[in-house]
């Protein structure tokens, strides 16, 4: 009996330590000692699917990886973020689980903007990557056909220079 427990630790640990999420079992009672109120979704989120309010409901979680340390702060980080992975309800969500709305998508055209010290310039651009807002997104200038990197805007522009 010993050496399955330990067997079983041990795998805990190592799913624990590669950055996967661990998962404390349901029950009737209140949180234990190292348990604290996560949260999960109330239905199936797809991937690509934007996490609302009405989704996330409390879910007992015992994992120090989930990258937030209360529901509360949870549901700020969350809220309005796109689903990387199939969520399943009962289970925490990690942040990994989780990213940024995409600004920029693949294929699409996008205006790039170079700023230096008192001016500007605006070309036009396909995106050669996806992107989220503050990403380092390659684009491939439509005048000249070079490729540069530049940061990824809220607005869907790409923004290179330091000025």
């Amino acid at each position: 009996m010993s050496r399955t427990r330990s067997a079983v630790g041990r795998l805990a640990l190592g799913i624990a330590s590669s950055g996967l999420v661990c998962f404390a079992a349901m029950s009737n009672h209140a949180a234990t000692a190292g348990e604290f109120q996560a949260l999960g979704p109330k239905v199936v989120v797809y991937p690509g699917d934007s996490i609302q309010d009405g989704f996330l409901v409390e879910t007992p979680s015992s994992s120090q990886v989930l990258g937030y340390r209360s529901a509360g702060e949870g549901r700020a980080l969350l809220i309005g973020k796109r689903a990387r992975k199939t969520l399943i309800p009962g289970q925490a969500i990690a942040l990994a689980d989780v990213e940024n709305p995409r600004s920029i998508v693949n294929g699409t055209t996008v205006q790039i903007i170079y700023r230096g010290a008192g001016f500007a310039i605006v070309a036009s651009g396909m995106a050669l990557q996806n992107g989220s807002t503050g990403d380092l997104v390659r684009v491939r200038n439509a005048d000249s056909g070079v490729t540069v990197s530049g940061v990824a805007q809220p607005d869907g522009t790409i923004v290179i220079g330091g000025g």
